[in-house]
């Protein structure tokens, strides 16, 4: 691994929230209740909990419905700002119209997401106040010009309250807007945002597009070259397993190795446009979670689906992306936090100890049988804390290990210029079955106090050989922490 394959900064851990109301339903199924932005319980301890549990991570506030919310804060504090219709009392739907965000509201997201404990807000700001569209959909047609003073309201509010936000993002899966409209909005959304900021002391915030439905090539090779002064963060979403339900071969699909190999190879293309344009600018997986509209209750929050996820997480790392944001955080099938309980799906293990134990600097890394087995590197997180010996000449090295086959299989490490003078830390993640709710770590099995939400310690297994094969049960994924020659990984050195 002496070699660097990207830099994933700092906030590779995202995940979002989405403003579903609770009678959004797809395929008869109606998974949101009670955790939409406007009801999710942020002042529950346990979901605090959760949420601190993650590290440093990025929450975004998003989704289809973005675009309809109005901003009851500042100088718009008393202006018409409607539910969601329709309302529960009229029935199921997936699509609706309005949405309300208060100041009472606006502060409780602020109290969750506490900078101070790790916790950047990223809030996708409504690009379609002003404009006219007979549905709520990402392909529906949009007429008249962007009123950017509701927007103006809510930036100005959170500046003049002391609200730090991490970043504004401009619209949500809008396909009805050319580059050079999108780029007109963008420009005003800069505006706005140094405006309110520039008179603060406080960090200004990022500058995020487009949120595109996919990476639409011929959409960011226009548009791109139109802001690339001001944008600080182009972002797409995609969700590469398909629908939630009426996917016959949606478990085949996640545990197909190669399946992931085309989401990833977008990626690819995905930064190598961006930095063709300015080196300044980061790529972002937006939003994305396995399969969309709402996920698979069973699989979308099962065991199961660490075999896309933490590979896909994995993978975008190491092709230029310096976030990759889960959707959802709550809400949904997809959620890493189960709304009823608040007691964490196995996903959010995976991302838990990925983003203790993988550090910013990428590697190369490969596997020899990459049908059953993905393998990926980087310099350990904390590299001095990791470390049990003061040797200068050892760096710490971390890996994710994937092994999709039925049978057990045998990682050699023979590649690697292993120090032999500490041990290595082994984190071993399985499951009763794939469809499993609860995961176990090296053989016992994560529970979580259901009455306080206290986590449980990611608690390794020493290797006191630690050029000793890694084992991986079948169906298991695994992250490992290994010291090597300094001069193999230099740049993992402390």
């Amino acid at each position: 691994p002496s070699s660097a394959v990207g830099e994933m900064g700092d906030h590779m851990a995202c995940i979002a929230m989405d403003w579903w109301p609770d009678n959004k339903c797809d395929y008869g199924v109606c998974p949101w209740e009670g955790s939409g932005i406007p009801v999710a319980p942020f002042t529950d301890s346990r979901l605090s909990t959760a949420l601190s549990g993650l590290g440093n991570v990025v929450l975004r506030l998003g989704g289809t419905q973005a675009d309809n919310i109005t901003y009851a804060v500042g100088a718009d504090k008393d202006i018409d700002c409607p539910g969601f219709t329709p309302t529960v009392e009229d029935g199921t739907s997936s699509s609706f119209f309005g949405g309300c965000l208060d100041e009472t509201r606006w502060a409780e997201v602020h109290d969750f997401c506490d900078p101070e404990l790790g916790c950047s807000l990223v809030f996708g700001i409504n690009v379609m106040a002003g404009r006219q569209r007979p549905a709520v959909t990402y392909n529906s047609p949009c007429s008249g010009d962007w009123d950017s003073s509701n927007a103006k309201a809510l930036i100005d509010y959170s500046a003049a309250s002391g609200y730090q936000v991490y970043g504004f993002e401009l619209g949500n899966e809008i396909e009805c807007l050319s580059p050079e409209e999108y780029a007109t909005d963008i420009r005003t959304l800069h505006g706005l945002i140094h405006d309110a900021y520039s008179a603060t002391t406080m960090p200004m915030p990022k500058l995020i597009a487009t949120d595109q439905i996919s990476w639409e090539q011929d959409f960011f090779d226009e548009l791109l070259p139109l802001v690339s002064d001001i944008l600080d963060v182009v972002t797409w979403h995609n969700y590469p397993l398909g629908p939630g339900y009426g996917n016959d071969d949606l478990d085949t699909d996640i545990m197909t190795a190669s399946y992931h190999d085309s989401f990833i190879a977008t990626a690819a293309t995905a930064s190598k446009t961006v930095k063709g344009v300015s080196e300044s600018m980061e790529v972002w997986m937006g939003e994305t979670g396995g399969a969309y509209n709402s996920g698979h209750n069973e699989t979308s929050n099962a065991f199961i689906d660490a075999f896309w996820y933490l590979e896909s997480l994995a993978g975008f790392a190491a092709n230029g992306h310096t976030a990759f944001c889960r959707q959802t955080f709550l809400g949904g099938n997809y959620e890493l936090v189960d709304k009823s309980t608040l007691l964490p799906n196995p996903d959010y293990h995976a991302l838990a100890l990925f983003n203790k134990l993988v550090g910013s600097t990428v590697l190369s890394a490969a596997s020899s049988d990459g049908d059953s087995v993905r393998a990926w590197a980087s310099c350990a997180r904390d590299p001095i804390s990791t470390k049990t010996t003061t040797d200068e000449d050892v760096a710490m090295v971390s890996l994710v290990l994937l092994n999709y086959a039925e049978e057990e299989a045998e990682v050699s490490l023979e590649g690697l210029s292993i120090s032999t003078d500490m041990p290595r830390s082994d984190y071993v993640l399985t499951a009763d079955e794939l469809h499993s709710r609860v995961a176990k770590l090296n053989g016992a099995e994560l529970l979580v106090d259901p009455a306080t939400g206290e986590l449980p310690a990611y608690t390794p297994v020493t290797v006191d050989d630690p050029s000793s094969a890694v084992t991986l049960p079948p169906q298991s994924y695994a992250m490992v922490v290994i010291g090597v020659d300094a001069a193999s990984a230099p740049l993992c050195k402390p």
